[in-house]
């Protein structure tokens, strides 16, 4: 299943060039991520109310297009791959202005690994069941 989030390009996102800074895809990113796991049915609160955390050991990111003030976005995420601690995602960023005259654009891709841990004492531990359940490419 594929979750998308919509945002809209905000002034204080912008660089010098008067285009969205690289370094804030990966807020956009992140902030789908979490949307993406509470469609599944583990939102944050709950995540750290059963003690377990996520972090990001790898991302990638290619960058295609610009994008400006104004621009609606929309932020495709796809779990990947899962395995007992570790889940792969896929996230593209798609943007829509009246001045594209080509339609909808993808601006950038991202390519991201993340690891379960508990916060206890910070170890690997397993992906939730509201994860993992009905995933198809579920290889635990």
């Amino acid at each position: 299943m594929t979750v998308q989030t919509h945002l809209k390009v905000r002034s204080y996102e912008l660089d010098s060039y008067g285009h969205v800074n690289h370094s804030v895809y990966l807020n956009y990113f992140e902030v789908a991520r979490f949307e993406a796991m509470e469609a599944h049915g583990l939102s944050r609160s709950s995540m750290f109310d059963r003690g377990l955390k996520i972090y990001v050991v790898r991302i990638e990111v290619d960058y295609l297009a610009q994008v400006f003030f104004g621009d609606a976005l929309t932020i495709e995420t796809t779990f990947e791959k899962l395995r007992r601690s570790s889940l792969s995602f896929h996230q593209s960023a798609v943007a829509v202005s009246p001045e594209r005259a080509s339609g909808p654009t993808v601006v950038a891709r991202a390519s991201v690994q993340s690891v379960w841990v508990s916060s206890e004492d910070g170890s690997p531990c397993q992906i939730p069941p509201e994860i993992t359940d009905g995933h198809p490419q579920k290889n635990i």
